[in-house]
C-alpha cells in the first residue's frame, strides 16, 4: 500500500491527501473539468499524472492544492475614494 512497483523501498507514492480526478474535483469545487485540465495541461496547478497519458492514465488533484490555487487567484476590490464619487440628479 503506497508502495511503488517495487514492493519495496524506493519510490513511494504520494499519500491521496482527498486527491481526486479533475471531474471529481470539478464537481467539488463548482469548476468545469476542462478548466481543471487547462491548469494542468499548463502547469499552473500542481497535480499528480498516474499511468499512462489519454485514456489509460489518470490525473489526481489535492484538494489543498487546488484550494491554495484558488485562493492566490482571489481578487481583492479596489478601496473606493468617496470625493471620486459623483451623483447624477434625476
Amino acid at each position: 500500500e503506497g508502495k511503488g512497483r517495487s514492493g519495496g523501498g524506493g519510490w513511494r507514492c504520494p499519500p491521496r491527501r482527498r486527491a481526486g480526478s479533475r471531474p471529481q474535483a470539478a464537481v467539488r469545487f463548482g469548476l468545469s473539468a476542462s478548466l481543471l485540465y487547462l491548469w494542468c495541461q499548463e502547469r499552473r496547478l500542481p497535480h499528480y499524472r498516474v499511468g499512462g497519458r489519454g485514456k489509460r492514465g489518470r490525473v489526481l488533484i489535492e484538494a489543498s492544492d487546488l484550494e491554495a490555487f484558488l485562493a492566490a487567484q482571489r481578487v481583492e476590490p479596489a478601496a473606493v475614494r468617496e470625493e471620486g464619487l459623483r451623483f447624477i440628479k434625476t
